[in-house]
C-alpha cells in the first residue's frame, strides 16, 4: 500500500498518470497468497498435483481431480484473494458430479512461480488450456471454464475466438472502471489510463453457451454488474441464476448442493436453454 500511496501523490505532482496504472490495478485486483507442499496431504485423495509451463516461462501448480470415465473438463479460476488451496474444496464438489476439474493456481499464487499481473493471469489460463488439449486430451468442446469473481475475467479473455462447451461465471462483472464505481472508489479510475479486466469490450469475440451464477445480497460485485454483462453476451444460450441472500464470498454456502445441481445441468446439456432466468430464495 505504500508504493500505491507514494504513486498516486507523484501522480498528483507530476499528471503523470501512465505510469501509476499498473500498480493501482495489481495492488486492488490482486491480493495473493503462498502455500507449499507441507501445507495439504492429497494421500488418498484422488486429487494430483500438476504443473505446466506459460509462453513466458513461468512455473504453474495446479490441482488435478481426475474422472476418467468422463470426457467433460471444467477449467477452474478463482478470485483474486488466497490461493487455489483456499478453493479445492469447491473443486472437489464440482467433481463429485462427473466432471474433471483442473484448479488452476495463478502466477504469484499458492506454489505458483513469478508475480500476478493482468496479462499474466491471461497467459495463465492459455498455458492451462494448452495443458488441458495436449497432456490431458480434452477437446476444446469438451472444456467449461468456470470463472469465479477475477476468474470471470480470465473465462472470457480465454473464450475469444474458441468453441469451448460453455462458460460458468460466478460472481462476475462488466470492468474493473465499473467495479470501483459501484463500491466508491471510482475516484481512482482517473488514475488508471485504460480500462482493466474490460469483459464488454470483448463480447463480440466469444460465442460459448454462459451459465451467470451471483448472490443477491453481493456488496463487493453488485448484481447489477453481473446482470449487464448477462444482457450483453452474445449467445442466444445463456441462463442467470440469482441466489437469495448470498453475498460474494459466501454464494456456495447458500442452495450449494442446488448450485452444483444446476451447473452439472448446464454441462450436460445437451443444447443450453435459452433466455432463462432463475431466482433462487435460501432455504435453510
Amino acid at each position: 500500500m505504500g508504493q500505491l500511496l507514494r504513486c498516486l501523490i507523484f501522480s498528483m505532482l507530476t499528471l503523470n498518470m501512465s505510469g501509476c496504472s499498473d500498480t493501482i490495478v495489481k495492488s486492488f485486483a490482486f491480493h495473493p497468497m503462498r502455500f507449499n507442499a507441507d501445507h495439504y496431504n492429497l494421500d488418498d485423495s484422488g486429487v494430483q498435483d500438476v504443473e505446466f509451463t506459460t509462453e513466458d516461462q513461468i512455473r504453474l501448480h495446479a490441482f488435478y481431480l481426475p474422472n476418467p470415465d468422463n470426457k467433460k473438463l471444467v477449467l477452474y479460476f478463482h478470485g483474486n484473494f488466497g490461493h487455489s488451496l483456499h478453493r479445492l474444496n469447491s473443486a472437489w464438489h464440482l467433481a463429485q458430479t462427473g466432471v474433471n476439474v483442473l484448479l488452476v493456481g495463478y502466477r504469484g499464487y499458492g506454489r505458483s512461480e513469478g508475480e500476478p499481473s493482468e496479462d499474466g493471469v491471461y497467459n495463465d489460463a492459455k498455458a492451462a488450456l494448452r495443458y488441458a488439449t495436449q497432456e490431458l486430451n480434452f477437446a476444446p468442446e469438451n472444456i467449461f471454464v468456470l470463472g469465479r469473481s477475477l476468474g470471470s475475467a480470465v473465462a472470457v479473455d480465454l473464450a475469444q475466438e474458441r468453441e469451448f462447451g460453455g462458460l460458468i461465471l460466478v460472481g462476475t462483472f462488466t470492468s474493473a472502471h465499473e467495479v470501483m464505481s459501484e463500491v466508491g472508489m471510482g475516484w481512482l479510475r482517473m488514475f488508471v489510463n485504460r480500462r482493466p479486466f474490460d469483459q464488454t469490450a470483448k463480447l463480440d469475440r466469444v460465442t460459448a453457451p454462459a451459465l451467470f451464477i451471483h448472490g443477491e445480497r453481493d456488496r463487493q460485485i453488485p448484481l447489477q454488474l453481473a446482470e449487464t454483462l448477462y444482457q450483453n453476451y452474445p449467445s442466444p444460450y445463456k441462463s442467470m441464476v440469482t441466489v437469495a441472500y448470498a453475498g460474494h464470498n459466501d454464494i456456495f454456502h447458500h442452495q450449494r448442493d442446488k448450485i452444483w445441481t444446476r451447473i452439472a445441468a448446464f454441462i450436460d446439456a445437451p443444447q443450453k436453454e435459452k433466455g432463462r432466468t432463475e431466482y433462487w430464495q435460501d432455504v435453510q
